[in-house]
């Protein structure tokens, strides 16, 4: 899946049904989509899972996921910064910011951890089945920032 932007920046991946936080203070988990792109990570946010969990207990996060197919058409018809401006949790992270990162591999789940200037740490998990995605991209834009092991 390749988008052509006029200002030249293209999604060339997306990495679906990640889970995660941008360093909130709660710690609440949201579910995003991870956009690829030749410049930079668009962590565009598909459901607010763990908001809804918190607020509205199973009932709540059932309703909040199944929501994210919804989420996931929009954004496919959207340029980069239309994507950007649709949700105010929707951030990127350019890959000349990411100071480290690491794709990890766990059982049934994987997951990609940076560590950036714009946030100290982003951590992702998404399902198992999609890390050669994480790992082409990175070694793609990021390959010199790669590290091995835990934090």
């Amino acid at each position: 899946m390749v988008y052509e932007i006029m200002s030249g920046e293209t999604i060339v991946s997306v990495i679906t049904d990640a889970t995660g936080q941008q360093n909130t203070m709660l710690g609440i988990q949201r579910d995003f989509d991870l956009l690829f792109t030749n410049e930079r990570i668009i962590c565009a946010i598909t459901a607010n899972s763990g908001t809804a969990a918190l607020l509205g207990g199973w009932i709540g996060y059932a309703i909040s996921k199944s929501g994210k197919g919804k989420s996931r058409e929009k954004y496919q018809s959207m340029t980069i910064e239309e994507i950007m401006g649709t949700n105010k949790k929707n951030f990127a992270i350019p890959y000349e910011s990411i100071k480290e990162i690491r794709v990890t591999q766990v059982f049934g789940k994987a997951g990609i951890g940076i560590k950036w200037t714009g946030g100290s740490y982003t951590g992702f998990n998404f399902p198992k089945a999609q890390v050669d995605v994480a790992k082409r991209m990175v070694n793609t834009y990021a390959k010199d920032k790669l590290k091995t092991g835990w934090w």
